[in-house]
């Protein structure tokens, strides 16, 4: 059984040349003997587009979504009736290590972000499944007259293609 509370770390190396990301995940697993036991997994050296803190956490972005797509592809996945999304790593993510340079702090700062909206989307969404219609329809009216605002009134819904529409619709919900 593999209790997943990511840690991340990554290193940046030497400045002339190109840039390296080394990127490690630790994670707590049960062992044959029911002990738990900190691992650590190695995923890769990548390099990075540009040296932005941006991209950085774009890169981790696609590098935990492969994860998650790979195993929501797998055996085990199939097996356990399981499926992995992004936002539920971010959900799960416990912290972060690197040097201390001025770029690693805004990635973390940044990652940061993303665990917190992860949070939100995940504690929304039970929201969602637990309430009932009656208790949700104030805050969908609502949020629907805010979108109106926000667009400009009714006539400027009326004026959007159906994609437009339905592109607004998943925004606001």
């Amino acid at each position: 059984m593999i209790i997943f509370r990511p840690y991340l770390h990554f290193r940046w190396n030497w400045p002339q040349k190109p840039q390296l990301n080394s990127r490690h995940v630790n994670y707590l697993v049960t062992d044959k003997n029911g002990n738990k036991v900190h691992v650590t997994h190695f995923l890769g050296l990548q390099t990075s587009l540009d040296g932005s803190s941006e991209q950085a956490v774009n890169d981790w972005d696609d590098e935990l979504q492969n994860i998650a797509d790979i195993f929501n592809v797998s055996p085990l996945a199939q097996e356990s009736d399981s499926f992995l999304r992004l936002v539920e790593i971010f959900v799960r993510l416990t912290g972060m290590s690197s040097d201390h340079c001025g770029k690693e702090k805004k990635d973390f700062k940044l990652v940061g972000e993303k665990k917190t909206a992860a949070v939100e989307q995940i504690l929304g969404e039970k929201q969602i499944i637990d309430d009932s219609t009656d208790e949700l329809m104030p805050h969908y009216v609502h949020a629907n007259q805010e979108m109106l605002k926000e667009i400009g009134g009714e006539a400027a819904w009326n004026a959007l293609d159906e994609a437009a529409q339905k592109e607004l619709k998943s925004e606001m919900l």
